[in-house]
């Protein structure tokens, strides 16, 4: 189960017998973009554009998951995460923030390690509010 959710969904699942029933929380959205890929992607061959995106992603993507985060979507090198959703912390705004601060961190390290000369920057965006916790989608998804 662990494949297809974050680890401690896949255990809250398992305590409740894989039914999470739906509750009302404070959720904090988190959107980082990367901004220079489509540049890169007129110079560069698609795998080694991969070579680029990959650790790009990834260490994002770390960054998010080291904090208790859930990274709910990709969307070509922009990623959503929340905090608060699924699993709950007092201080999930707070560690929303300190995830953005570290990605900028991040992000300076990778491209200075990339195989390719990139010009990349990152754009985050952060935002708190009240919203419902549960499960979407059909068994066939």
């Amino acid at each position: 189960m662990r494949s297809f959710v974050a680890g401690p969904v896949a255990e809250r699942l398992v305590e409740a017998g894989g039914h999470i029933p739906e509750e009302r929380r404070l959720v904090t959205a988190l959107f980082a973009d990367v901004s220079g890929f489509t540049a890169l992607a007129d110079r560069l061959d698609p795998e080694q554009l991969l070579e680029v995106i990959d650790p790009v992603v990834s260490a994002l993507s770390s960054v998010v998951g080291r904090h208790g985060g859930y990274v709910e979507k990709f969307a070509g090198d922009a990623l959503m995460a929340l905090f608060g959703a699924p699993v709950s912390h007092e201080d999930d705004a707070a560690r929303a923030v300190r995830v953005a601060l570290e990605m900028h961190e991040e992000l300076g390290r990778i491209v200075d390690e990339l195989p390719h000369e990139a010009e990349l920057t990152l754009h985050v965006g952060v935002n708190s509010g009240h919203g419902i916790a549960r499960i979407l989608g059909s068994e066939a998804r």
